[in-house]
C-alpha cells in the first residue's frame, strides 16, 4: 500500500491494524516520511522522495516470545541479500542495522505484539539509503547506495525485491530452519572477525564475537577468556558514533 506522505510507516501501519485485520505481508510504504523513527527514539533522516521507507506486517506462527530476535533477523538477512546484488562490503551490524563498511545504508525498527507467551504480530519499519546524496541531520554515518555506486535505483523495484527476500525466509522459519537462519545471521555480522573495541558501561574493551542467542542477547569473549553477555543498548562498538 503506497501512501504519498505519512508522518512514521510504522505508526501509519500500526493505526490501520487498529482499524481492520491485516495479512501476513501486508505493507505499506512512502517516499516522504515527516517523523522517520528508529531504535529507542531515534530519528530517521530521508530526503523527500530518495529513498524507501516501508513497514511490513509478520505475523509468525506459534514463535515464543523468547525467540523474537529471529524476526530481526530475517529482516536484516533480507536486506543483505538484496543489497548484495548492488554491491560488496554489506554486513549487518548487531542488532539490525545494514553497514557498507563503516557506514550506515539502512536502519530496522521492529515492534512486536503479544499474545500470551506467544509474538502475535510484527510490524517491521525499514529504512534503506538509496538516492540521497547529502545528509543534513546529526546522523553520525549515513550513506546511500547511490553514494556507492553512482548509480540512481527504482524504489520500487528494490522494495519487490526486499519482499521476495523476506517472503523466503519467513518460509524458512515456518519450515523450522531456525538454527540455519540463526548461523547465517552470525556469519555476516559487522566486525564479526578479530578482536575489536567495544563500550559497556562507560568503560572501553578489547573483545570478539562469540554468538548471538536466540533473544538477541550479544555474548562477547574478553581478551582473558571470559564471555559477558550484552542486551540491546547496553554494549556499543568503539571507534563509531553509534
Amino acid at each position: 500500500m503506497y501512501v504519498a506522505k505519512t508522518n512514521s510507516t510504522n505508526s501509519a501501519l500500526a493505526a490501520l491494524l487498529k482499524e481492520k485485520e491485516l495479512p501476513d505481508g501486508f505493507t505499506l510504504y512512502t517516499y516522504y516520511q515527516t517523523a522517520g523513527r528508529g531504535q529507542v527514539g531515534n530519528k530517521w533522516e530521508s530526503e523527500k522522495g530518495q529513498n524507501l521507507l516501508m513497514s511490513t506486517l509478520i505475523r509468525p506462527k506459534d514463535l515464543p516470545i523468547s525467540e523474537h530476535f529471529i524476526l530481526s533477523e530475517i529482516v536484516a538477512l533480507a536486506l543483505k541479500d538484496v543489497l548484495d546484488r548492488y554491491t560488496d562490503d554489506i554486513r549487518i551490524k548487531w542488532p539490525n542495522d545494514i553497514y557498507w563498511k563503516d557506514k550506515k545504508i539502512s536502519g530496522t525498527l521492529i515492534e512486536n505484539s503479544f499474545s500470551g507467551s506467544t509474538i502475535r504480530s510484527c510490524i517491521a519499519g525499514i529504512g534503506l539509503n538509496l538516492n540521497q546524496t547529502v545528509f543534513v541531520s546529526d546522523a553520525p554515518n549515513p550513506i546511500s547506495l547511490k553514494q556507492i555506486t553512482g548509480q540512481e535505483y527504482d524504489k520500487r523495484k528494490v522494495l519487490e525485491e526486499i519482499m521476495e527476500r523476506l517472503a523466503y525466509y519467513k518460509q524458512q522459519l515456518m519450515d523450522g530452519h531456525e538454527q540455519d537462519i540463526r548461523n547465517l545471521y552470525a556469519q555476516h555480522l559487522y566486525r564479526k572477525e578479530g578482536w575489536h573495541e567495544w563500550v559497556a558501561d562507560g568503560k572501553s574493551f578489547q573483545a570478539r564475537i562469540k554468538e548471538v542467542k536466540a533473544d538477541g542477547q550479544l555474548v562477547l569473549e574478553m581478551t582473558d577468556g571470559q564471555t559477558r553477555g550484552f542486551y540491546f543498548k547496553e554494549v556499543v562498538h568503539g571507534g563509531l558514533k553509534n
